[in-house]
């Protein structure tokens, strides 16, 4: 329990999901009692009773989220993901000029705080077409308190109104594609792309930013069913 709440924090909501639902698996809604109710709503919302079973949380009410709510949060979220992308590459001071960022998510579906990856130009050499599903660096969380907060807030709309991480993700790295050129120095070649840490929506997402799929070669390899 104390893990789910800790992930949920940090801006970590899809693994968060997994620790809760261990703990409430385990003790049931007793569990949560004397903890904020948001993390026994947010559980609810993704974790589906037994059949036969009442559903969980039923008599907690959170307020939901209006839609000018999440509009006004999801737009501060991309401005702050954008600041704090740039401010993270300019101390990481990635070697000249850049070939790719690549902005990474957890889950298509439930928006955790992204991950920032990048790679120089120099290392293009040794790639292989499947490189472009990894991370040069992927230790560079894009933002620090503020961006959980909004990951946590928007965690709890309604599964009908909630932004899907793949579609945040996408118009980062679209954002960062006009924008990094502006204050780094990036190969003619630069790409700037989104994709999930397995890299099976990689293919899909490249189409969506407009990127040459041919980039990305032929892969034997069959991604493995997503959890």
């Amino acid at each position: 329990l104390k893990e789910g709440i800790c992930l949920f924090e940090l801006g970590e909501p899809s693994r968060a999901l997994q620790s809760l639902a261990r703990a409430y698996m385990s003790e049931g809604e007793k569990i949560f009692e004397g903890e904020d109710p948001k993390y026994i709503a947010f559980l609810s919302l993704h974790l589906k009773p037994p059949a036969g079973k009442k559903a969980i949380a039923k008599d907690i009410h959170l307020p939901d989220i209006s839609s000018t709510e999440i509009e006004r949060a999801l737009s501060e979220l991309k401005t702050l993901l954008g600041k704090h992308a740039l401010e993270r590459l300019r101390d990481a001071r990635p070697a000249a000029p850049l070939a790719a960022l690549v902005v990474g998510y957890n889950h298509p579906e439930i928006l955790d705080v992204p991950l920032l990856g990048y790679r120089s130009l120099k290392d293009r050499p040794a790639w292989v077409p499947r490189d472009y599903r990894h991370f040069a660096d992927d230790d560079l969380q894009i933002g620090g308190p503020d961006v959980a907060s909004l990951v946590g807030r928007l965690a709890l709309a309604s599964p009908d109104r909630r932004p899907k991480a793949r579609e945040v993700c996408l118009d980062v790295a679209r954002r960062l594609g006009a924008s990094v050129a502006k204050v780094l120095d990036v190969a003619p070649s630069f790409v700037a792309y989104a994709t999930d840490f397995d890299g099976r929506d990689l293919k899909e997402n490249f189409k969506a930013l407009g990127l040459d799929v041919d980039l990305l070669g032929k892969s034997k390899a069959k991604p493995k069913a997503r959890k």
